[in-house]
């Protein structure tokens, strides 16, 4: 992963496993779609999520106006 200002730059790698991970968990019905958007951006964010961002993509779907 290379630096590109205060941003990381993923690699095609990781971006790749990103990808993979995402369309193993839409293959689970039990998983919303939307649930696994928002995880999936923040993986692409290029830092490393805090456990509560990733449990509030997953369970915690934004309210009405949050978008």
């Amino acid at each position: 992963m290379a630096k590109e200002d205060d941003n990381i730059v993923l690699s095609p790698t990781v971006l790749k496993v990103i990808k993979q991970f995402a369309a193993d968990m839409r293959a689970d019905a039990e998983i919303e779609d939307d649930a696994i958007d928002r995880l999936e951006s923040i993986l692409l964010q290029g830092n490393v999520p805090k456990p509560d961002s990733i449990n509030e993509a997953l369970f915690n779907p934004p309210q009405d106006g949050d978008e």
